[in-house]
């Protein structure tokens, strides 16, 4: 066994009685002996479970060694990662997010790997589940800045009033006008009646209007007064027209409805 030392600057990779035994027991790597100069191109072959990844993990700092030492491009790992890591290529199995842990978990994951930065201030660097859920609030409200709530309130009933106008005079009789047209009992929503809702609101969403279906007969549409423009209202009561007057929406009648309309 060759003892590792500084004076190896030809060396891209070298470790000396590398070895990993796992907590329950098993022996990963058992003494593993490198020496590969710079410019070298060098691979593990070995089934699985043989420790090619354990091996090439503790060189990256990524693993503790139980025993034995190692280093790279000249670096002691795993203490000298933070330095060494940033001219290293790595991909490691495939690192991905853990799809059954919430994005907060994920980030704490990955932060805990981080062996350069202290755990004592890991709230500090990732926040937590409700910072984190404050922090997309505040970004939402953001849209209200310099709003007064009383315009937005005005916009809505002008904006619901016309698609209420629009109706009347593109929908003919097909359609009967549930919501109150009485502006002081509308809120910001027009809700209309037709037999055939559901298929109607699917026909819709294939042309990028979106509704929504109650049943048994009602299309509501949703009004934001923030972004919604009377122009928006007037093409998707003219949508709707067209999809009557080329009875598009035929056949979704047949289709099995979903738990969400």
């Amino acid at each position: 066994m060759t003892a590792i030392t500084q004076e190896s600057p030809e060396l891209a990779i070298a470790s000396s009685g590398l070895t990993k035994r796992f907590r329950g027991g098993q022996l990963a790597v058992d003494g593993v002996d490198l020496a590969v100069p710079r410019g070298a191109v060098y691979g593990f072959l070995g089934p699985n479970g043989s420790g090619k990844t354990t091996t090439i993990r503790m060189l990256l700092g990524l693993a503790y060694p139980t025993s034995g030492s190692a280093q790279v491009l000249g670096v002691p790992m795993p203490e000298g990662a933070v330095r060494v890591l940033s001219r290293v290529g790595s991909l490691v199995e495939g690192p991905a997010f853990y799809p059954y842990l919430s994005g907060w978990d994920n980030l704490a994951r990955y932060d805990a790997a981080d062996r350069s930065v202290s755990a004592s201030t890991a709230r500090a660097r990732i926040g937590t589940p409700p910072m984190l859920s404050l922090l997309a609030l505040e970004a939402a409200l953001t849209a209200f800045d310099g709003v007064e709530l009383a315009e937005l309130r005005v916009k809505s009933l002008s904006v619901t009033g016309f698609f209420i106008d629009c109706a009347d005079a593109l929908l003919g009789g097909a359609f009967e006008v549930v919501t109150p047209r009485s502006p002081r009992h509308r809120g910001s929503q027009v809700t209309l009646r037709h037999p055939d809702a559901y298929a109607l609101v699917q026909a819709l969403a294939a042309r990028d209007v979106i509704g929504d279906m109650r049943a048994p007969d009602l299309l509501r549409f949703g009004v934001n007064a923030l972004y919604v423009s009377h122009g928006d209202v007037l093409r998707a009561v003219a949508t709707l027209r067209d999809i009557i007057a080329e009875a598009a929406h035929l056949p979704f009648l047949a289709q099995e409805r979903s738990a969400v309309t």
